[in-house]
C-alpha cells in the first residue's frame, strides 16, 4: 500500500465522501453506498486519486464542493457521464483549472452549475454517449481548424482525458494510431502539433486566396 501522511490521509477520506455523495444524487441512488462500514480507506485503489484531487483543490484555492461541482459539470457537458475519480486530479489536457473556470463561466452566463435536476435519474444510453462525443470531437475540429484525424492524433491519448475511451475504441482512426503504438509514445495531450497543424492550414488556405 501506498504511504501517506496523516494530512493526506484526512483529506483523502474528506474528499472521497464529497465525491461520493455527489455521486449518489448524480445516479440517483441516495441508499447505495460507497465503502463498506469503515468508511473510505488508504488500500483503496481510487484513494490516491482522492488525495491527489484534494491536494489540486486546494492548491488552486477552490472549495472541494465546487471543485467536484465543476468536474461533474463538465462530465457531464461533454461525455454525458459522472466524473471519474482519475480524472479529477488532471494537470494536464483539459485540467482541472480549465474545468473549473468553464464551470464559472456557465454560472455567471446564468446556469445553476448543477449537474441534474434534484431527483432525477440519469443514465446516459450508448447512442446519447457517442452522440455527445461526436458532437464534442466537431467542436474541436471547429475550434482548431484541423480534421478529426489531427484532433485523435493529439487528444486521443490515454493520458490527455479528452474523450470517452470505449468511444475511441469504435473510431477507425484511432485504432490505427493505436496500431502502430502511437499512444504509446503519445499517450499525453500534444497541443504543439494541434498549433503546427493549425498554422498550417491557414498558411494553406492564404497561399490559395484571390
Amino acid at each position: 500500500m501506498r504511504a501517506y501522511t496523516a494530512k493526506e490521509i484526512t483529506d483523502g477520506i474528506r474528499f472521497a465522501w464529497a465525491y461520493h455523495r455527489k455521486l449518489r444524487a448524480y445516479l440517483g441512488t441516495p441508499h447505495g453506498g460507497a465503502f463498506g462500514r469503515a468508511g473510505p480507506q488508504p488500500n483503496d485503489p481510487n484513494f490516491v486519486h482522492y488525495v491527489l484531487a484534494a491536494k489540486l483543490a486546494e492548491k488552486l484555492g477552490v472549495p472541494e464542493a465546487e471543485y467536484i461541482e465543476a468536474h461533474f459539470w463538465a462530465e457531464h457537458q461533454w461525455h454525458a457521464r459522472h466524473a471519474q475519480p482519475w480524472f479529477l486530479h488532471q494537470d494536464t489536457g483539459w485540467s482541472a483549472a480549465q474545468r473549473i473556470e468553464a464551470w464559472r463561466r456557465a454560472k455567471a452566463g446564468g446556469e445553476t452549475g448543477v449537474v441534474l435536476a434534484p431527483g432525477r435519474k440519469v443514465r446516459a444510453s450508448k447512442a446519447e454517449r457517442r452522440g455527445s462525443q461526436d458532437l464534442y470531437l466537431a467542436q474541436l475540429c471547429a475550434r482548431w481548424e484541423v480534421p478529426p484525424q489531427d484532433i485523435l492524433r493529439a487528444l486521443g491519448g490515454p493520458d490527455a482525458g479528452v474523450f470517452d475511451p470505449a468511444w475511441l475504441r469504435e473510431q477507425a482512426i484511432w485504432q490505427a494510431l493505436d496500431a502502430v503504438g502511437y499512444f504509446a509514445e503519445h499517450p499525453g495531450p500534444d497541443i504543439d502539433y494541434l498549433t503546427r497543424r493549425r498554422d498550417e492550414a491557414r498558411a494553406r488556405r492564404r497561399d490559395t486566396a484571390p
